[in-house]
């Protein structure tokens, strides 16, 4: 009888762990998909205008990444999603010239 407690236990402890280790590496994949491809592709952008010596530009595109940042942080990622940042940048960059 005891012999079968600790074998559930193991095994127990076991799927515990797996279901850690999968949950750790899914949150990582989104995490990698959803943030961090965007912000290094709208980096890359400000490190391009920076080559360029485009600093204003770069200036405005630091500025809009660090406030969509903020809101991202701010709500935890919740509300404000921070994947979609260079549709959007692009999409202010296409009002404020009409």
């Amino acid at each position: 009888m005891m012999k079968k407690s600790i074998v559930l236990c193991i095994l127990n402890l076991l799927l515990f762990w797996f279901v850690c280790v999968y949950y750790h590496h899914w949150q990582n994949t989104m995490l990698r998909s959803t943030v961090k491809a965007p912000v290094r592709l709208f980096l890359m952008e400000i490190k391009c205008d920076l080559d360029n010596a485009d600093y204003a530009n770069a200036s405005d595109k630091m500025n809009f990444l660090i406030q969509k940042w903020e809101l991202f942080y701010l709500s935890d990622g919740l509300d404000a999603g921070i994947g979609n940042i260079l549709p959007e940048w692009n999409e202010t960059q296409g009002s404020s010239t009409k």
